[in-house]
């Protein structure tokens, strides 16, 4: 769910590690997305007047139309969005969950109106609705956070790998070629 703060902390300790850059910038780059917190984010931002947007048939969908017009915007701007969902919890992580579940019991007993949780349904309607859009769904082995992560760090990187391949041939031209001019000589 991410560290409470980080964001902030960041900010104020380091402000030039965060850029903010136009949408633009990412034409032609694919982008993995926490399901889960893009999930919530929308729950808790999208609601007409007042309460969650719904279906006739009174099924919460603001889930499902943040999840569209993100994904739309994304596409309409060259940007592959891949959508990363949780898997299960790691072991280490059972007993924070334990106490989380039983704080959000309390909670929910005292503000049970303003609660929102993305729930399992929520999860596989934007699954349903990602994949009849043609959108990249992954199931992570555990954490959407990490696999995101572990993603982008094996995904190669167009303008780097450019750039390496540059500094490549000049070490090559400058060393006289592959061999670095150590062999032997043609006769």
């Amino acid at each position: 769910m991410g560290i409470l703060g980080l964001s902030k902390l960041i900010a104020d300790i380091a402000p030039h590690a965060i850029k903010e850059m136009e949408i633009k910038n990412y034409f032609g780059r694919k982008i993995a997305i926490d399901a889960y917190m893009s999930l919530y984010q929308f729950l808790i931002a999208v609601r007409s007047e007042g309460s969650q947007l719904v279906s006739v048939d009174g099924e919460t969908t603001s889930h499902l139309m943040g999840t569209f017009y993100r994904t739309i915007r994304l596409v309409e701007n060259g940007i592959k969005p891949v959508y990363v969902f949780d898997g299960k919890p790691p072991d280490m992580k059972s007993h924070q969950l334990n106490k989380r579940a039983e704080r959000r019991e309390e909670a929910e007993k005292e503000l049970q109106k303003a609660t929102e949780a993305v729930t399992k349904v929520h999860n596989e309607e934007a699954r349903q609705l990602l994949k009849l859009m043609g959108i990249p769904v992954v199931e992570a082995p555990c954490e959407a956070e990490a696999q995101c992560a572990a993603m982008i760090s094996t995904t190669p990187n167009p303008k780097r790998k450019a750039e390496e391949d540059k500094k490549n041939a000049a070490k090559k031209k400058k060393s006289g070629g592959a061999g670095g001019g150590r062999g032997r000589k043609p006769k």
